[in-house]
């Protein structure tokens, strides 16, 4: 699966960094077929992870481009292709985190990540562009690593997004604001550490997840008690 949405998402963007909205239109559709072919297939929780995931990067793509300006698509909207896309991006990490690799292995690829990020942030840092934008990002990544369950998640997050950043901005497909509106801090095309800025979306999803399955559960409850004709379960009295 990481396999085939790699070389869709680059197929994609290449095919994206010219032509009309039609073609946009239809890879547009091509991406969201792919999504939910790969979701038929996937964990009921993992499903309901991505599809939070898809509801809030979409928010979250309108606002960084339409609201705050941080980047900009050729075509000045957000194309079709980019919610499911970070779909596409969560499954591929939730998959890839259980692989043997991964579990055998964790600490060596996430060092390896974290080395890689630091390395790209100070080599930004020190370019003639200076990519200070790139270099904000470092913490919230870390942060991520370290502070939640989900390292193995983020770090595969990481690796993905990298290539869909590269690969979208060299072909043209969007482009980073070269200074940051609002801050006022210089970026690079593509900042350096923006991936880990894909793992906040992710992030967000499962604290989205959580908080519905908070509500739901008593919900559920008390749904079961009616159907079997007892009585619903009466809340404490608040002190």
């Amino acid at each position: 699966m990481n396999a085939t949405t790699v070389v869709a998402i680059v197929g994609v963007l290449a095919l994206d960094a010219s032509g009309s909205p039609l073609r946009q239109a239809v890879l547009g559709l091509f991406v969201i077929a792919l999504l939910g072919a790969a979701l038929v297939g996937a964990r009921p929780r993992d499903r309901a992870l991505v599809i939070h995931c898809v509801a809030i990067s979409t928010i979250g793509e309108l606002f960084f481009t339409q609201v705050w300006g941080l980047y900009t698509y050729r075509l000045g909207n957000v194309p079709l292709y980019v919610p499911p896309g970070h779909g596409l991006l969560c499954l591929c990490s939730l998959e890839a985190a259980r692989t043997r690799l991964f579990s055998s292995h964790a600490k060596v690829v996430v060092g390896g990540v974290v080395a890689i990020a630091l390395g790209w942030a100070a080599w930004g840092l020190t370019s003639p562009h200076r990519d200070v934008e790139g270099a904000l990002y470092v913490p919230i990544f870390f942060a991520l690593l370290r502070f939640t369950p989900h390292t193995r998640d983020y770090a595969w997050t990481f690796v993905l997004a990298s290539l869909v950043e590269v690969v979208g901005t060299r072909a043209e497909t969007w482009a980073w604001a070269p200074v940051q509106p609002w801050i006022g801090v210089t970026s690079g095309n593509p900042p350096s550490v923006a991936a880990g800025g894909y793992c906040v979306f992710t992030a967000l999803a499962w604290t989205s997840l959580l908080a519905y399955e908070r509500i739901r559960r008593p919900a559920s409850r008390v749904a079961a008690a009616e159907g079997a004709g007892e009585p619903a379960p009466l809340e404490a009295p608040a002190d």
